[in-house]
């Protein structure tokens, strides 16, 4: 858990997002395919990137850029989610290098990937911390 105050965050109640794995795998559908397209006009998630997907749940989104050609990885905190993201990646004969990892210490050497990507949940972050992280782990 990052080193922040989550009082406001979920009426403060402790989670374990990987206890919900399978939920998510099996209900949630995912970002709409307008936001892909947008991700293209902005040329993320093209063909080749290699990409870094933060708290990457069950891998919605590595999924679907691995998918579009891209060389992902994909890291949370929460085991059961990786687990899962594994298992989901496997299903679509998918190759993604699933970790779990907190945002705040990302296990990549510097200047490794061309895009990272958070989706639904930049709100569980440490700022301070992953913002240098995605800074370091960034090509220049």
């Amino acid at each position: 858990m990052p080193d922040q105050s989550f009082e406001s965050i979920d009426a403060g109640r402790g989670f374990d997002w990987g206890r919900t794995a399978e939920d998510y795998d099996r209900h949630r559908p995912g970002p709409p395919e307008s936001f892909y397209r947008r991700l293209t006009a902005l040329d993320v998630g093209l063909p080749g990137q290699r990409v870094l997907d933060l708290g990457t749940g069950t891998g919605l989104v590595a999924r679907r850029l691995a998918r579009d050609g891209c060389q992902v990885s994909g890291i949370d905190i929460a085991q059961g989610q990786i687990d899962m993201a594994r298992v989901a990646a496997r299903r679509e004969d998918l190759q993604i290098d699933f970790s779990v990892a907190s945002a705040e210490a990302v296990p990549f050497e510097a200047s490794t990937f061309d895009v990272v990507t958070a989706n639904q949940c930049w709100i569980y972050f440490d700022l301070k911390r992953v913002i240098p992280e995605v800074k370091r782990i960034l090509k220049p």
